[in-house]
């Protein structure tokens, strides 16, 4: 009997696991559902690996992401491969550009509810319904030591005084806009294409000033300088944590930019893409876009926000001498 017991019990499992492998064989096979694709396409700069990798997570998405190495690359996409791209992030000033080569949906507070949270001094179009929305904004001004100079600032005076020492942005297009502001004769020389006038100018320039980075503050600290180039988002940090200095425009102005999102109306995914812009305009997603990229926030809420400091703000806009958008 105690050699019977012990055939019976693994002849018992040996059926027991037959008939589960054969029952199981009918059941249809469990496919694993892909994960939906988001195609974005994006100018040097104007969106967050973070950003993107915190939507994907949120909302189980897989994000292919092409960011162009310049401009002329990004248009070239945008003119010939409009049916692949879901969401656009370009900059400001290349909107009409965008707009000749690029059919975009309209956006309105049904499709995006977020759109609300968007303050009325970025709204660019006058409409209910808006094709661009602003996820991120700066202003290029300057930042001072107050125990040295006091507003209101002129870069003409400025320039023209060697005891107060100023160090600009090497950005080509930054120190073509200063040579503007300070020469009047630049305007008219662009026209007649007198470009070799122009760029002597601009080398004059070069050498009257310290070219460095907008987000090195060091000479500013050490005294070799008293006024420095930069962005309100890239100057918070440093004004936070010395009182001393402030960041102004200068009386010859200075130029607003913006960071947008649009959706071509040749989407494959325009649902998934109202989705992002939805959450590019969420106090949560914006927050990640505007601390990973020393920005501006453009929403209402940004206003309360005690996690911002105030160069972060959209209301600090409106304390500024501002030329252009």
């Amino acid at each position: 009997m105690l050699k019977l017991s012990f055939l019976v019990v693994p002849i018992s499992f040996i059926l027991g696991l037959w008939w589960y492998l054969y029952e199981n064989e009918k059941l249809p096979p469990q496919l694993t559902p892909k994960p939906r694709v988001l195609h974005v396409l994006s100018q040097p700069s104007t969106v967050s690996h973070q950003f993107l990798e915190l939507f994907s997570t949120q909302y189980e998405v897989q994000i292919k992401h092409i960011e162009t190495k310049d401009d002329n690359e990004f248009f070239k996409i945008l003119e010939n491969d409009t049916k692949n791209i879901d969401v656009i992030f370009l900059k400001s000033f290349h909107l009409e550009r965008t707009l000749q080569v690029c059919d975009v949906y309209e956006l309105n507070s049904k499709t995006v509810p977020n759109i609300e949270n968007i303050s009325p001094d970025f709204i660019i179009e006058a409409s209910s319904y808006i094709k661009f929305a602003p996820i991120a904004w700066g202003v290029n001004g300057f930042v001072i030591n107050t125990k040295e100079i006091s507003p209101p600032l002129s870069l003409k005076s400025i320039l023209s005084t060697k005891k107060i020492k100023i160090a600009l942005s090497p950005d080509f297009n930054e120190l073509l806009l200063t040579t503007i502001k300070i020469d009047e004769r630049i305007p008219d020389w662009l026209i007649e294409k007198k470009y070799d006038l122009v760029r002597t100018e601009i080398n004059k320039l070069s050498k009257q000033v310290l070219i460095e980075e907008g987000d090195t503050f060091e000479n500013l600290l050490k005294g070799d300088i008293s006024v420095k180039q930069t962005t309100n988002g890239q100057a918070a940090n440093f004004l936070a944590q010395n009182k001393d200095y402030k960041f102004i425009t200068a009386i010859e102005n200075s130029t607003l930019w913006q960071d947008l999102l649009a959706i071509p109306k040749d989407s494959p995914s325009p649902d998934l893409a109202q989705k992002l812009v939805n959450f590019a305009l969420s106090h949560d997603g914006n927050l990640k876009i505007i601390n990973s990229g020393d920005k501006a926030s453009p929403l209402k809420s940004s206003a309360e926000a005690k996690d911002l400091l105030p160069e972060k703000k959209a209301s600090d806009l409106r304390h500024l001498v501002i030329s252009e958008i």
